[in-house]
This record gives structure tokens, C-alpha cells and sequence, in this order.
């Protein structure tokens, strides 16, 4: 799995952003897990902010294990969506390499 972000956090918390770059990427396109805190009985929503040229593919998993994985919607380029999660872990693929731009996850 690709790591766009050595730094990533682990538990994103209500107020805090993630940016991803592809400052190590490395194939398959896809970004380390960001693992999505829970309060209590909220509803989890996040805000991904698509600053690449590519189609971003969100998936989540109940799991950080490759396999577990499933697409669970899509963020066009230059584009934002707010997102009620349905898992626990999220990470972004890409068809290629979105260059030297940039891609915000937010809660």
C-alpha cells in the first residue's frame, strides 16, 4: 500500500485535517489508512477536498487490511464531498500518480 504521508494521524479526531501529497508514493496509488475516531453516538462525517487532476476513489474497511477494503464513493478532481463514513479505516486511490498536488481529509 502506497504511503503518501510517513506522518499520517492515527485516529482522526473531530476538528483535525489529514493532507496527502505524493511525496512517497509509491504504486498501487493508494494512500496509508487514516483510522476515523469515534464520539460516542455521532455519526462520523468527514470532508475529503480533491485537489488532484484524477478521479479520487474513497474505500473503507472495518479492518487496515488490503483485502477488507471496498469503494465506497468517488471525489471528481477539483472537487469536495462530505461523507458519512462506514468504516472505521479510509484511504484514497488513484488510477496513477496525481503528481505534485494534494488531497484533505477532514473531520
Amino acid at each position: 500500500m502506497a504511503n503518501y504521508n510517513p506522518q499520517l494521524t492515527t485516529n482522526l479526531g473531530v476538528g483535525e485535517s489529514q493532507v496527502l501529497t505524493n511525496a512517497t508514493l509509491a504504486g498501487p496509488f493508494s494512500t496509508q489508512a487514516i483510522a476515523v475516531g469515534r464520539d460516542g453516538a455521532q455519526t462520523p462525517i468527514v470532508a475529503f477536498f480533491n485537489n488532484t487532476a484524477l478521479l479520487a476513489t474513497i474505500q473503507a474497511a472495518p479492518v487496515d487490511v488490503d483485502a477488507a477494503y471496498v469503494a465506497c464513493t468517488t471525489v471528481a478532481a477539483g472537487n469536495a464531498l462530505y461523507f458519512t463514513t462506514i468504516g472505521p479505516f479510509l484511504r484514497v486511490s488513484f488510477p496513477s500518480d496525481p503528481g505534485a498536488t494534494t488531497f484533505t481529509v477532514v473531520r
